[in-house]
């Protein structure tokens, strides 16, 4: 499964003035950066996960101001000869870090790039944490960087809930649930609504289920975003369980 996130940028931005005070190169920027977390696998005891960062959008440049023709020529000119080329900071500190910077080819000033990274987090137990690191970036040759996301660090781990069944889905095989956790441990990071249990005939009385979640501070679901994993069927009865709980307060 995966998860996505968007930093976008359209602005426009002048750079510093070329040849005469009176023009210099404009730039309209219209990059958005997208963030996706996938589930590679889980078994009992944890998982792991692929995280992936892509940039895309274009820019055009042209020549604002009122300035001699044989300078407005010249800046031009250099405007051509312009090239554009992205950068991404892809890291996650889990099994000693994985990832980080690369690279994409360098293009046209006003052509449309489609560049992702990709990095594993490694196995992971459950209910242990890391973080993912990134920064996605456009250069060019004329201006320096032109798009920067600035570096975004978001904590994230394998998380476990012990759910209850609590009555039937919306479909066949869902089941609405509620957690079953300590006094210390509810409300857990991951709070599933409900468990998916496609071949069963009957629903379960408990659910251990699995999620990779990340803390976001600007997210509106409590501040975190779940993944899920598994929802593996338990037999009743079930003491209350420790679920994980490191990002939430509520």
């Amino acid at each position: 499964m995966k998860s996505r996130f968007i930093v976008a940028a359209m602005l426009l931005l002048s750079c510093g003035r070329i040849a005469d005070a009176q023009c210099s190169p404009v730039f309209s920027i219209n990059y958005a950066t997208y963030t996706d977390l996938t589930v590679v696998g889980t078994d009992d005891n944890g998982g792991s996960a692929q995280t992936s960062i892509n940039i895309q959008g274009y820019a055009n440049m042209s020549v604002g101001g009122s300035c001699p023709d044989y300078v407005r020529a010249s800046i031009q000119q250099q405007i051509n000869n312009a090239t554009h080329q992205p950068r991404i900071y892809n890291h996650t500190s889990s099994n000693g870090g994985n990832g980080g910077w690369a690279t994409g080819s360098s293009a046209c000033y006003n052509c449309y790039f489609n560049y992702t990274t990709y990095a594993n987090t490694g196995y992971m137990p459950d209910d242990t944490n890391a973080t993912w690191n990134y920064e996605a970036i456009m250069m060019c040759t004329m201006a320096g960087a032109i798009y920067d996301t600035g570096t975004v660090n978001w904590p994230f781990e394998l998380a476990k809930t012990l759910s209850q069944y609590a009555g039937p889905g919306l479909q066949s095989g869902q089941y609405k649930v509620q957690p079953w956790c300590t006094s210390t441990t509810t409300k857990p990071d991951y709070l599933p609504i409900y468990a998916i249990d496609r071949s069963a005939t009957a629903p379960s009385p408990y659910y251990l289920q699995k999620a990779f979640c990340i803390q976001q501070q600007n997210n509106p679901i409590r501040g975190v975003l779940c993944i899920p994993t598994t929802d593996k069927p338990q037999n009743s009865p079930q003491d209350r369980y420790s679920c994980t709980k490191r990002f939430t307060t509520d």
